[in-house]
């Protein structure tokens, strides 16, 4: 390389010399000669061709540096993210951590759980004296999965995919407390794939009549521009009785930034001697600002489902729902059936 620039300083002396003598003949010549002309002309090409081939000697020597660095270094330094990009990344890493640290806590709580039991079991009262321990069961840990297909996707009246989704899910229970992954999965269309990833970790307990649930959920959009990750907390409560009534209460805190609340009656209803089972079920629900402008009765379901245990350790369902929006400003009325299979 000293070589190459040492010889382009040398030639770039010669050009000048040979263009202040070529000036000094012109200035002292009242008709300058062909030959002058000829020669200015070869100056001026001569350094064209110097500075060509300078600015190639330093891009070789530039390649020829990068080539030394380590791919993992130069992706570094030489890609620059942007503030999107950025924050894309730190949301997808959040998201992560949401995931291990959950799970952390339902093993946690869970292990808790079991500990507490074997000791209660263990402790024996005086010799003696009446019992008054209870003996508690040991919490058990159960697994499932399943998936769905639906033929749209539609959710607490939006249509968030018109056009056929698949919707895996995975839940390890331990006691009361249950963690479940779900994933949307548009088949078709133009926002084909992953959609959509949530993260579930709920608390559930019966209080003689009453079923009473909390818990917490994590929506992950991996396709989103901005606002990739929201959080969303829940309480509700069901009264075992004809009709079964319920009630439940989301609070979005993040992206959504309202509160959904979601009403409803069902019934499971046995078809003869047979295994099936048919399932009505009416829910209604009123939106606070969740992804809208504005408050109101949002939407208006109406469903039935129809089940059979395909085995004993398989369940296969199918649904369809009608869904009325009360409110059509912001979403349409939808009409949509599923297939859910689910192993135990």
């Amino acid at each position: 390389m000293l070589k190459v620039r040492d010889a382009i300083a040398g030639l770039t002396e010669d050009v000048a010399k040979v263009r202040a003598g070529t000036g000094q003949i012109s200035s002292s010549s009242q008709q300058p000669s062909p030959g002058i002309d000829q020669m200015t002309q070869g100056a001026w090409q001569m350094e064209k061709v110097i500075q060509t081939t300078a600015a190639t000697a330093a891009e070789r020597a530039a390649a020829d540096r990068w080539a030394r660095i380590p791919p993992l270094r130069e992706s570094r330094v030489m890609r620059h993210t942007t503030p999107v990009e950025e924050s894309e990344r730190k949301e997808t890493i959040m998201h992560g951590c949401l995931w291990a640290v959950a799970l952390a806590t339902v093993v946690a709580l869970g292990g808790g759980q079991t500990a507490w039991a074997q000791l209660a079991a263990t402790q024996t009262p005086a010799q003696g004296a009446p019992s008054t321990q209870a003996t508690s069961a040991e919490p058990t840990v159960t697994w499932s999965a399943g998936a769905t297909f639906t033929s749209i996707f539609v959710w607490r009246g939006f249509v968030v995919a018109d056009a056929p989704s698949v919707q895996p899910s995975a839940s390890m229970k331990i006691g009361n407390i249950t963690a479940t992954s779900w994933v949307n999965l548009i088949a078709n269309g133009a926002s084909r794939g992953w959609s959509e990833h949530d993260l579930i970790i709920d608390y559930t307990r019966e209080a003689g009549a009453w079923t009473l649930s909390a818990g917490y959920t994590c929506y992950y959009f991996p396709t989103a521009e901005t606002g990739r990750v929201s959080h969303e907390f829940y309480a509700g409560a069901a009264f075992s009785a004809p009709l079964n009534p319920s009630i439940r209460v989301y609070r979005d805190v993040t992206v959504g930034d309202g509160t959904y609340v979601s009403s409803g009656v069902s019934q499971a209803l046995p078809l003869g001697d047979s295994k099936w089972s048919a399932t009505p079920a009416v829910t209604l629900g009123y939106n606070n600002h969740l992804y809208v402008t504005g408050s109101g009765w949002s939407d208006l379901n109406l469903g039935v489902t129809l089940a059979r245990p395909a085995g004993s350790h398989v369940d296969v369902a199918g649904s369809f729902n009608y869904s009325q929006s009360l409110h059509t400003e912001w979403f349409p009325s939808r009409a949509y059936f599923g297939v859910t299979v689910t192993v135990h």
